[in-house]
């Protein structure tokens, strides 16, 4: 699946699972999803297209009650959703870096930009072009599972002593941009948390978290899960959770007021399942 990036500046397919995490849900049915993402911002052409493609790419799945569908996360977007709310897992690392070296015909685009996903969303670094590399060499079998291609494609191992290891870190998960990104997600963050910020007009606030909680959480989940030896002393993802924790308990009522109120209204609300605990 392809990111597809509006001019709000985030992923427009994350306001699917920010939903379901919304509602706290395992499968909701298409008339209540796709009326809150039109309530986020979505037109109703683009809500509806978007669940299609969703679905034709496997990110989502559907089971068909009588003329309704109900959805549910699978794929990618299912493993990103539970990233939220476990964090990335760094692995054990076994102090060398996971290699895949390519050189793939433009002919072969498809495979291009695949691996070129595998660096955005499974938290592979990029040392140069066409050279990957990843602490956790389980992520790569997943992303090379069922890749083929008539060009160059191997995998290999790199291994230094540590502080190269770590400038190797720094380089090919531009860490020093992650640093500063992160903390100015942070400070963005707080002030959303902040009495008098949240509307008080319940589908207002539901935009605006919907919003402001997207521009921030992108980059958690792009987060690559290194290893605590290879970050900078002074990473601050810790700051960023402790802001959206803040921001979500500041805008709960207000965001939950608005969903339930729409489950009240709707012929189809038996059909959300909720998440067990």
């Amino acid at each position: 699946m392809s990111a597809l990036h509006g001019p709000r500046g985030f992923n427009l397919a994350s306001s699917v699972p920010f939903i379901f995490g919304t509602l706290d849900a395992e499968t909701i049915p298409g008339p209540i999803l796709v009326e809150l993402l039109t309530d986020a911002g979505h037109s109703l052409p683009s809500a509806r297209a978007l669940l299609a493609r969703l679905r034709a790419a496997g990110s989502l799945e559907a089971q068909r009650h009588g003329r309704v569908a109900a959805y549910r996360l699978s794929g990618a977007m299912l493993t990103g959703f539970n990233g939220v709310d476990h964090g990335p897992q760094p692995g054990n690392w076994d102090g060398r870096f996971h290699t895949v070296v390519f050189d793939i015909p433009e002919s072969e685009r498809p495979v291009k930009d695949h691996l070129r996903y595998l660096a955005q969303n499974l938290g592979l670094g990029t040392i140069r072009p066409g050279v990957l590399i990843s602490t956790d060499p389980a992520r790569v079998d997943e992303g090379l599972e069922g890749v083929h291609t008539r060009g160059l494609l191997v995998r290999g191992t790199l291994e230094f002593d540590a502080a190269t290891s770590r400038e190797v870190a720094a380089l090919a998960w531009d860490l020093p941009q992650r640093v500063e990104s992160l903390r100015a997600a942070a400070h963005r963050v707080s002030a959303w948390a902040r009495p008098g910020r949240i509307p008080a007009e319940p589908a207002i606030a539901f935009r605006s978290f919907h919003d402001n909680y997207l521009h921030s959480i992108g980059l958690r989940l792009t987060d690559p899960g290194l290893p605590p030896e290879l970050l900078p002393a002074d990473w601050p993802a810790g700051e960023l959770d402790q802001a959206l924790r803040r921001m979500m308990t500041a805008w709960n009522d207000a965001v939950t007021a608005h969903v339930e109120t729409l489950l009240l209204r709707s012929p189809h609300a038996w059909l959300v399942h909720r998440r067990e605990r």
